[in-house]
C-alpha cells in the first residue's frame, strides 16, 4: 500500500470513529469493540485500524475519551470532535481573508 493510500484508510477511519462518537454523544460509554465493529461495516479497514486510529485521534485531540473499565474494555466519550472541527474551520477561514 502506497503512503498516499494509507494516508487516505487513516482519514476514512478516522471521520467513521467521529462520526461514531457523534452518533453515541459525549457522556455515553462505548466499548473498543462496538468501534471496531462500527468502523468495519463501514470500510475495508484491518481489524486493528481502528483501535490504532483511535489512540491517535485521542493523542491528537480530535476525540476525546476516558477509560471506564479497563477489564472490559469499556469507555465514556468526553468530546465528539465538535469542538475540534469547529477550530479547524475557523483558522482556515482566517487563513483565506
Amino acid at each position: 500500500m502506497t503512503a498516499a493510500r494509507a494516508g487516505r484508510v487513516r482519514e476514512k477511519v478516522a471521520a467513521l470513529i467521529v462520526e461514531f462518537f457523534r452518533s453515541r454523544g459525549v457522556g455515553r460509554d462505548f466499548h473498543l469493540w462496538e468501534v471496531e465493529e462500527y468502523v468495519g461495516q463501514a470500510s475495508n479497514a484491518t481489524p486493528g485500524s481502528a483501535g490504532r486510529v483511535l489512540r491517535a485521534l485521542n493523542v491528537e485531540g480530535r476525540i476525546r475519551y476516558r477509560l471506564v473499565s479497563r477489564t472490559s474494555s469499556a469507555y465514556r466519550i468526553v468530546d465528539d470532535g465538535a469542538q475540534h472541527e469547529a477550530s479547524v474551520q475557523g483558522n482556515l477561514f482566517q487563513k483565506t481573508r
